[in-house]
């Protein structure tokens, strides 16, 4: 058996458990603990990534690979049991819209021009699922993701105006009020963009998380924050009350969204960046 051959099978052995029912006992189990904790899922996707560029450097195996590797991506992007966080991650790196190896692309690239390892039916549905679960379900998202902001700004278009705006500010509020540590991760975004940061980290930050919404929930709990972020707390507050509010309110427009990128890779409808409700 070929170590190419070996690896493959660990693979699809670690995405067999990634897909089970999280109660099962050889499930691979979120940490919702924070974003800066080791994710088990995370590390299973860039193990997968790391074999896709072993396949890429042995042109040989690609027939024999392709369909396996394939399949385990379907399996995870369909499965009821795996975060949106991760599903967001595999079509990220799938799409190009994060960097990934200069081989593994070339990978992507040369089966995009046989048969599409994703496609957007594939790929919109990652996206209802966020919907049914967060903006529309009543799913608490900080019990089933381990980075909460991410999924949620990964789901907004790019449009101030849009449809989902509302719904993705309240899926961050729902049941934060009972999760002081990210009570606390959200002033830490908050305090990160007072220094010198860019427009598009800060609009993604005022959609997904009001400041005045996050410190009407910050008030209502006791004790949540050090003496860091309750200094970071008072600056803000005083912010708000002077001339400087437009710098802590003000969402400008992106286009260098997920969903922006998607639909011009035609793997998304143009009615996910639309500033009307769309039709389900």
């Amino acid at each position: 058996m070929t170590k190419t051959k070996v690896r493959m099978e660990v693979v699809e052995e670690i995405s067999r458990r990634l897909v089970l029912d999280p109660s099962a006992d050889q499930a691979i189990k979120v940490d919702t603990g924070g974003p800066d904790r080791p994710s088990w899922r995370e590390a299973m996707v860039m193990h997968l990534f790391n074999l896709l560029d072993i396949v890429c450097r042995n042109p040989s195996s690609h027939n024999d690979f392709g369909k396996n590797i394939k399949q385990v991506l379907v399996d995870i992007l369909e499965s009821t049991n795996v975060p949106s966080l991760d599903k967001i991650r595999v079509v990220e790196y799938l799409t190009g819209f994060v960097d990934v190896y200069t081989d593994l692309q070339g990978f992507l690239e040369e089966h995009a021009t046989e048969e599409p390892l994703i496609n957007e039916s594939l790929v919109e549905k990652v996206f209802r699922e966020i919907d049914k679960r967060y903006l529309e379900g009543s799913k608490n998202i900080y019990e089933y993701e381990e980075n909460p902001f991410h999924v949620l700004a990964r789901r907004w278009s790019g449009n101030p105006s849009g449809p989902e705006v509302e719904k993705i500010q309240g899926a961050a509020e729902r049941g934060l009020v009972d999760k002081p540590l990210w009570i606390s991760m959200w002033w830490k975004s908050y305090d990160s963009i007072l220094n010198p940061s860019d427009e598009a980290t800060r609009s993604r930050l005022f959609i997904c998380m009001p400041v005045e919404k996050l410190i009407e929930i910050t008030n209502q709990c006791s004790g949540v924050l050090d003496d860091s972020l309750k200094s970071t707390k008072t600056r803000i507050e005083t912010m708000l009350d002077g001339p400087k509010r437009e710098q802590l309110t003000t969402i400008r427009p992106l286009e260098d969204t997920l969903i922006k990128s998607l639909i011009s890779k035609k793997l998304m409808p143009q009615s996910w960046a639309d500033t009307v409700p769309r039709e389900h």
